[in-house]
């Protein structure tokens, strides 16, 4: 059973709460479903996956300014982002909705399967809420409309690996500010 969501202007949030995995060292049960991830001292990789060459161009532009990232590896469709996870093993992956071979929704399920700490997003022209309950049902951990990148990806993906507490409402939003306008 998928993870509680949060739903705000087409933010969808996990409640991590009440996933655990387990650690692939020693076989003990993490605190969180995203320790691996939360280390501010790791530089997290990331997979980009969308169709388009010029977006995923432009997402990896976007990650290069950011410190705390580095871009792993692309791919054209969900089944390449399966085989490339599988290898890259990246903390987070950027999923297209919309693709040939194999979309993000269908992509979801089967990267969570092999890799239960990583987090998607799925990034999308198509954002709604008819879009958020399948999103929902296949573990991805936040939707982010693509005509929102510049204000939305950055800071929804640091909200989903800051170990703050989730914020909903009038308190994402200005979470949101205080990350874009320090």
């Amino acid at each position: 059973m998928p993870s509680p969501l949060v739903t705000n202007h087409s933010f969808v949030v996990p409640a991590y709460g009440d996933r655990a995995c387990l650690d692939t060292v020693n076989g003990l049960p993490d605190t969180t479903l995203l320790e691996r991830a939360h280390s501010n001292h790791v530089t997290k990789l990331v997979l980009l996956v969308d169709d388009k060459p010029l977006m995923r161009q432009a997402l990896r532009m976007l990650f290069e300014s950011e410190p705390d990232f580095e871009v792993a590896g692309e791919a054209a469709h969900g089944q390449e982002a399966i085989s490339k996870a599988e290898a890259l093993k990246p903390h987070l992956i950027i999923l297209d909705y919309s693709m040939p071979v194999m979309d993000g929704l269908e992509a979801a399920p089967i990267l969570l399967d092999k890799l239960p700490t990583v987090i998607l997003i799925l990034f999308t022209n198509y954002a709604s809420d008819e879009i958020e309950a399948p999103a929902r049902e296949a573990g991805i951990h936040a939707v982010v409309p693509k005509h929102q990148a510049d204000t939305h990806l950055m800071p929804t993906i640091h909200a989903l690996f800051s170990s703050e507490p989730l914020k909903t409402g009038p308190q994402l939003l200005e979470f949101v500010k205080l990350r874009l306008f320090p």
